[in-house]
């Protein structure tokens, strides 16, 4: 690359150096993963098998029974019939086109991930409300 050409052009690693990179990142990895695999994923049966028996439950649970709960949640939360009335035609016109099963499944994921980002952020949160904030117990990142 002559010296002007960068100006106009953005440097770039050639295709043997990003090899590298990549077989570098790929062995590490790949070393981690077989040293510490199966302990993490341990770990993280328990919400596994929360989100499995979420998903049964939301697949197995009634059609109308479902749009019933969402119609609801999207009134108390909007206080809009026209709202809710959407909510309901979209989810009908889902079924409809075949795809409420994996409508469930990417619901099932959503929720879990949500129950569970309120669950470890509530009690952090909340105590910030005291009047002494406890800002030497929070992590640095929090503050």
């Amino acid at each position: 690359m002559s010296n002007a050409t960068w100006l106009s052009e953005i440097p770039q690693l050639d295709r043997k150096q990003l090899l590298e990179i990549r077989k570098t990142l790929d062995g590490a990895y790949r070393d981690f993963s077989r040293e510490y695999g199966d302990t993490i994923e341990s770990l993280f049966d328990p919400l596994l098998s929360f989100l499995i028996w979420f998903e049964k439950l939301l697949l197995s649970s009634p059609w109308w029974l479902i749009i019933g709960i969402l119609v609801g949640l999207a009134y108390v939360a909007s206080r809009s019939w026209k709202l809710s009335a959407s909510v309901g035609i979209a989810f009908f016109v889902i079924g409809f086109f075949g795809m409420w099963d994996n409508t469930m499944r990417t619901m099932s994921i959503i929720l879990v991930s949500t129950m569970l980002a309120i669950a470890s952020g509530y009690p952090p949160g909340s105590s910030w409300l005291s009047p002494k904030k406890p800002e030497l117990s929070l992590p640095p990142y929090l503050t």
